[in-house]
């Protein structure tokens, strides 16, 4: 399978790992962590998963992931201030949509409510639905 592992480590890329492997191994793949990351942010035992993003936060960052789902902030994410991939962490938001969010933010000012995620292209309801409980603004 094959795993994306970024943020604080010291080789970030796309690795190779065999089936059960679990976020360790997806470290220790990409050379382990640097000094500023926070592995007390992600349980190292849990399961990776085909195609899944391993992120590696850095300590004092304001969203820590949880391992394997890339779906469960610790805390909501602010749409309005959240950087590219922080956004791609979200389930069913890829490279494009997160793309998409920040360039709607930019030409229309922040977002007054999650809702108005329906605005930005690439973004129908069932995503919405998904992103709900993750997401807020400020």
């Amino acid at each position: 399978m094959r795993v994306y592992v970024c943020g604080a480590v010291q080789q970030p890329g796309v690795y190779e790992l065999p089936a059960g492997s679990i976020a360790e191994d997806a470290l220790s793949a990409a050379g382990g962590p640097t000094q500023e990351a926070d592995l007390e942010a992600l349980n190292l035992a849990l399961e990776v998963r085909d195609q899944q993003q391993v992120r590696v936060p850095r300590a004092g960052e304001s969203v820590a992931l949880e391992l394997p789902e890339r779906s469960a902030p610790v805390g909501q994410l602010n749409i309005n201030t959240a950087t590219a991939v922080e956004l791609e962490a979200l389930p069913r938001i890829g490279p494009t949509i997160a793309e998409n969010i920040i360039a709607y933010r930019e030409a229309h000012g922040p977002f007054r409510s999650v809702d108005d995620l329906l605005d930005v292209p690439l973004i129908g309801p069932t995503t919405l639905e998904t992103l709900k409980d993750l997401v807020t603004v400020q």
